[in-house]
């Protein structure tokens, strides 16, 4: 078997996402711990001597054909010099093509940035996009995040409210005033938190932080019921309710101040499943 492999042709063809490369064995044998290596590593182990298995077919790979050029310059070079202009790959996509492709403690600065001031503006936009990309996916985590951490928090709050007050119907209110001028964080609790308030606080602050679950119907009401059901109830009624309303204040030896009084206040309704 082992002369076998000694007389395996010098050239691996690899078929990157409709693209065809070939590769030298020895330059897979400098990198024998990347997901390409492997990938001939393990059909030269299952060959045995009367295989009949087609030593120059290509192995596919379901990714960027033109980004594994790139990745080849990587494997025999030990840098990268990405073109300005270049649309197909930038330096985020590369390191993710390599981190897919098994390489580690990849470099940054191995990865370098050619162009000239002619292309610098078309490379900050393919930049700029690229980072919006990143961005709103990143959003898009937090805010499911946050929804998921609210749906507990309330859960938990129906839960031991419920068994509190042995009552379908529950209630978490906090009352806030606070001057007009001020921002929305800036504001005075009008309701103490202590024992007896916390889980209002509680359950009020965790939906601030997700946006609202306010019309709950469909995969926000589901994840709150999800979070529900290992307390053995369900939400039938669901309801936020929010009244800023202005008021007039006098304070000593200061001159008249609007100020907004307000109830956020959320009501439930659940049963046993």
């Amino acid at each position: 078997k082992k002369q076998k492999i000694v007389h395996e042709p010098s050239l691996v063809t690899f078929n990157v996402g409709g693209t065809k490369y070939q590769v030298s064995r020895s330059l897979l044998e400098q990198h024998p711990n990347i997901m390409l290596s492997r990938m001939v590593s393990a059909t030269w182990q299952r060959e045995d001597e009367d295989s009949t298995n087609n030593n120059n077919e290509a192995y596919f790979i379901e990714r960027n054909g033109a980004r594994f050029a790139f990745v080849l310059d990587y494997m025999r070079d030990g840098f990268v010099s990405l073109p300005g202009r270049n649309s197909v790959c930038t330096k985020s996509g590369l390191l993710k093509e390599l981190i897919y492709f098994g390489f580690t403690d990849v470099d940054e600065n191995s990865i370098d940035i050619e162009f000239s001031h002619m292309d610098a503006s078309n490379y900050i936009v393919c930049l700029t996009e690229d980072f919006v990309r990143e961005r709103n996916d990143c959003i898009k985590r937090r805010e499911n995040l946050n929804l998921e951490i609210a749906c507990l928090t309330v859960a938990h709050g129906i839960c031991v409210r419920r068994m509190k007050c042995e009552s379908s119907d529950l209630e978490f209110s906090i009352v806030i005033q606070k001057p007009i001028k001020y921002t929305q964080d800036h504001y005075f609790l009008l309701k103490k938190k202590n024992k007896e308030t916390m889980l209002d606080f509680q359950v009020i602050d965790a939906i601030n932080e997700s946006s609202s679950l306010k019309g709950t119907r469909g995969p926000r009401n589901d994840l709150l019921n999800k979070a529900l059901h290992k307390y053995g109830i369900r939400a039938s009624f669901y309801s936020e309710y929010n009244d800023a309303r202005k008021t007039w204040t006098h304070e000593t030896n200061r001159s008249e101040e609007n100020r907004y009084t307000g109830l956020i206040k959320v009501t439930v309704t659940v049963h046993s499943i």
